[in-house]
């Protein structure tokens, strides 16, 4: 699998508010923490575009475990529903590639970002958390033809 080169692009920081999974994701728990956190999504109060959703995927160096939070981007964070948490995610520079094709071959795309793009690049994973931007229509027609932004956080390697 070869994926297009990524644009290098800067995201401002910004706040979001979601619900939190951390694990080895062995019995699909990401999938199932979208599943409850669809019908709480009103919930959020401030939220600022109601057709993007967001990702936020924090890898733990020498574990199988990570953090995922299903989440939308906010205003302000001055009202968190219950057993939801809220989280600034800094400024910072991305490799913004584009997967296209079914959630199930999602994988495949990390799999060419980490073992393929990111060696043969000139920067490093910086500590920052990846982001994945779905729109809300992103697998409405197709669902074998999804596309979701992949952000990577990135810093030239010294």
């Amino acid at each position: 699998m070869g994926l297009p080169e990524p644009n290098i692009v800067e995201l401002d920081t910004f706040k979001i508010i979601g619900t939190k999974y951390f694990g080895k994701n062995q019995h699909n728990e990401v999938n199932k923490l979208w599943d409850d956190f669809y019908p709480r999504i009103k919930e959020i109060k401030s939220r600022i575009n109601e057709n993007k959703n967001y990702g936020i995927c924090e890898l733990f160096p020498g574990s199988s475990k990570f953090s995922y939070i299903s989440s939308v981007k906010v205003a302000n964070s001055e009202e968190v529903p219950k057993n939801m948490m809220c989280r600034i995610i800094p400024f910072s520079k991305y490799a913004l590639f584009t997967h296209k094709g079914s959630l199930n071959s999602l994988g495949q795309t990390y799999e060419y970002i980490y073992g393929v793009w990111l060696p043969n690049s000139p920067y490093e994973h910086s500590t920052l958390p990846d982001i994945e931007e779905y729109d809300n229509t992103y697998c409405d027609d197709n669902p074998e033809e999804c596309l979701i932004n992949i952000y990577i956080p990135i810093k030239y390697i010294q």
